[in-house]
């Protein structure tokens, strides 16, 4: 048992309890369902609870939003039109704001170590995202990023409490905000990694390479498949994330300007080799995964579905380091045949998830995967399916908006379709990139691109939209 009773634990809030209880039987199963490993992040959640006054009340203000949240189905939590769920949204924001104020008590006090940093991360992350603080989700995933990368390799002093797994710090955590730090590279680009040591970035690259050497021919299992999947999207994630971090403000000499940063040669030959060293452990997994694939599909169900999220997770990041490596906006279109993949992949998940009432998960799902596709494939049925598939529900996986990003999408879908010329649109009128500024409390946001304006000209006009979600 965790504890011997919730009504042991003591909080500062009204249902306080209750609602930590929530989280308990409901919530933390549906907000954690990306976890490969949810039941140990469940447990440990809940044994932070049980000890840390911080977590405890974070974790009920999770509990009061699925509360509120069941009152108000399928909708996004910073609608300004609450009704009966006001009480609930209420309690929330006050256990929060609990939560804030023992995180900096334990902060000024000297004892909160990395991983109840990392824990008060998480919490505040799938907090922030859930209620739509896109900036202060995006913080804390920022910071739980660092923290990790500027590890030391020896914790042992700072594990020293025994209710906690050292395991789970060393390899869950990490593994955790490795997939949310797919959504600071899609965010912005003007985040700003810590760059760890040479030395520290050997070992962690050891470390992951050693563990996929020990890659079966054949999983036997959705677990074990699911354990490799993950290894080796920390290394994609670690080696884009490093890149960024190496990126120059300026360029100089023996620099190299790319679509996302400036590096020097060195830096950028050892990039494009770990990348490519990523798609070929990808190409493994897939070979591994074949066979077990086929027989969770005749099985169908949940875990069916289940592989399906797999498979569909690591198609994308095989495509988005292709792209990385490619050198131009007409590049994409070799890869049509794994875009609608993608979809298909994606349009039984979104279907198997119909029926959810939160419309909130923490980690990567669909829309990402959704998002990537209609922003680089041009085949405009594949596209459209995309776009439609992302405004088809009102849903949120961590601080990407599947109704903003659908009709982001939409809109450059349209753009890029006025020229379209016997079903393909030429590279000139493609666009690289979008920026936008979002009101999340009027859910507006203003839309700009550059788009160059004949094939003959590299001179650009600006695109503007304003879009309401």
């Amino acid at each position: 048992m965790i504890v011997a009773k919730i009504s042991d634990l003591i909080f500062e809030v009204e249902d306080g309890g209750r609602y930590f209880e929530l989280f308990c039987s409901k919530t933390s199963f549906e907000i954690l369902s990306s976890s490969s490993e949810v039941d140990l992040l469940r447990l440990i959640l809940l044994q932070a609870g049980a000890s840390e006054p911080s977590v405890r009340h974070a974790v009920a203000a999770l509990g009061a939003l699925q509360k509120a949240a069941e009152k108000r189905p399928r909708t996004l939590m910073y609608d300004d039109h609450w009704d009966e769920a006001d009480h609930h949204r209420r309690n929330a924001l006050k256990l929060y704001g609990r939560a804030i104020t023992f995180m900096k008590k334990e902060a000024s006090s000297g004892r909160q170590d990395q991983r109840l940093m990392l824990l008060t991360c998480f919490t505040s992350f799938c907090f922030e995202a859930w209620t739509g603080n896109q900036e202060l989700a995006f913080n804390q995933i920022l910071t739980g990023v660092n923290l990790i990368r500027t590890w030391n390799n020896n914790t042992t002093g700072s594990l020293s409490r025994p209710e906690f797994r050292p395991s789970f710090v060393e390899e869950e955590l990490p593994r955790l905000f490795a997939g949310l730090a797919l959504q600071l590279l899609t965010f912005t680009s003007t985040m700003v990694f810590q760059p760890v040591s040479d030395y520290q970035r050997k070992i962690f690259w050891k470390t992951l390479l050693d563990s996929l050497a020990e890659m079966p021919e054949k999983f036997v299992s959705l677990k074990e498949a699911g354990v490799y999947q993950s290894i080796i999207q920390r290394f994609g994630m670690h080696v884009m994330v490093h890149m960024l971090a190496k990126s120059k403000p300026q360029p100089t000499k023996n620099m190299v300007v790319l679509p996302f940063g400036i590096l020097s040669r060195d830096e950028l030959k050892t990039g494009y080799s770990e990348m490519y060293l990523a798609i070929e452990h990808i190409e493994r997994w897939w070979k591994s995964f074949d066979a077990l694939s086929k027989a969770l599909h005749e099985k169908g169900g949940k875990i069916m579905v289940s592989a399906i999220i797999l498979n569909l997770h690591i198609t994308t990041l095989y495509v988005v380091l292709k792209s990385v490596l490619d050198a131009d906006e007409t590049s994409s279109d070799k890869y049509h045949k794994l875009f609608k993949e993608i979809v298909k992949m994606a349009e039984v998940v979104v279907k198997d998830e119909a029926e959810r009432s939160m419309g909130f998960s923490f980690g990567v799902g669909v829309i990402f995967s959704l998002q990537f596709t209609a922003q680089n494939c041009r085949v405009s049925n594949t596209r459209r399916k995309a776009i439609a598939l992302l405004l088809q529900t009102a849903r949120r996986e961590g601080i990407w908006d599947s109704l903003l990003l659908g009709q982001i999408m939409q809109w450059v879908a349209d753009i890029e379709e006025e020229f379209m010329e016997n079903g393909q649109i030429p590279g000139w009128a493609r666009i690289p990139g979008i920026k936008r500024v979002a009101d999340l409390q009027r859910r507006t946001a203003t839309l700009t691109c550059q788009q160059r304006i004949s094939e003959d000209s590299d001179e650009t006009v600006t695109r503007q939209k304003e879009i309401r979600w």
